[in-house]
């Protein structure tokens, strides 16, 4: 991962690392429902996030993906496909994270195995991504070339990468 000084780095819960940036405007509505199952008030977006993403994984709020879905119009393109979530217990976490967070911004989290990258769905920051022997991924194409990659490619709106695989949503909102 290329880090600037854009992005907030966390590293709170199980080796869980999360570089964000960006808005989320649904702030104060997942704080009060995350306060409801744990009495902690999330001041900072990446902290709200990492935290969601940890709950998800840890399938300790049931009812959450339900809340919020109804407030989304679009799904991922394997979403509803049972054997894929039970196998990718990380990347469905990812993948309702995304879908639950409103708000401008573009954010990685790896667990130490897998790594994700996720960006808000208008695609309000820019993104860009390549490999020369690991994925690199940074706001500035000068900063992959300056790192070897000629490949370099705009990550889209909406999409969630899985360990260098991009699943795009099944139903993107700027398609209507």
């Amino acid at each position: 991962m290329v880090n600037n000084r854009y992005f907030s780095d966390y590293d709170i819960k199980q080796d869980l690392k999360l570089s964000f940036h960006g808005e989320i405007y649904n702030h104060e509505e997942i704080n009060n429902f995350l306060n409801s199952y744990h009495d902690t008030d999330y001041l900072y977006n990446s902290e709200l996030l990492l935290h969601l993403i940890y709950l998800l994984l840890n399938n300790e709020i049931d009812d959450l993906v339900n809340h919020f879905k109804e407030n989304k119009d679009y799904e991922f393109v394997f979403s509803n496909d049972n054997s894929i979530e039970q196998e990718f217990n990380f990347l469905t976490a990812i993948l309702y994270a995304s879908m639950i967070v409103n708000g401008d911004f573009v954010f990685s989290i790896s667990d130490g195995e897998n790594t994700a990258i996720s960006r808000d769905d208008i695609g309000s920051y820019l993104l860009y991504y390549g490999k020369n022997n690991k994925l690199l991924f940074t706001n500035n194409r000068k900063t992959l070339k300056n790192e070897g990659i000629s490949d370099i490619k705009t990550f889209k709106p909406g999409c969630v990468m899985f360990n260098s695989e991009l699943y795009p949503p099944l139903n993107p909102p700027w398609k209507k």
